[in-house]
């Protein structure tokens, strides 16, 4: 944003917007996960907790979930020349010619 121009290529204007959304993601559906435990931990606070083998599933799914969330930025993200420069910007449509 500084420079006012993409100077990364374009091979990274692909990879930094999704997995700067994918970082995003994990952690908003971690604290959904969470949420849910603390729930079902107040719910039924006799019941047993997760076992290691379900906590890492869970982890594993969050991570699956953030992917494939994530999936649409990486589509839509494209180098365009504005004024001359460079940017990595999410395109609203792809031109098929």
């Amino acid at each position: 944003m500084l420079l006012q121009y993409w100077p990364f290529g374009e091979v990274l204007c692909h990879l930094v917007a999704p997995a700067q959304a994918v970082c995003v993601f994990v952690s908003a559906y971690t604290l959904v996960a969470l949420a849910g435990d603390r729930y079902v931990a107040i719910l039924y606070p006799l019941k047993p907790r997760l076992r290691r083998s379900q906590a890492v599933f869970v982890i594993f799914l969050v991570w699956v979930v953030a992917i494939l969330t994530a999936i649409p930025i990486a589509i839509y993200t494209d180098m365009q020349v504005v004024h001359g420069n460079p940017e990595c910007t999410e395109v609203s449509q792809i031109l098929i010619n």
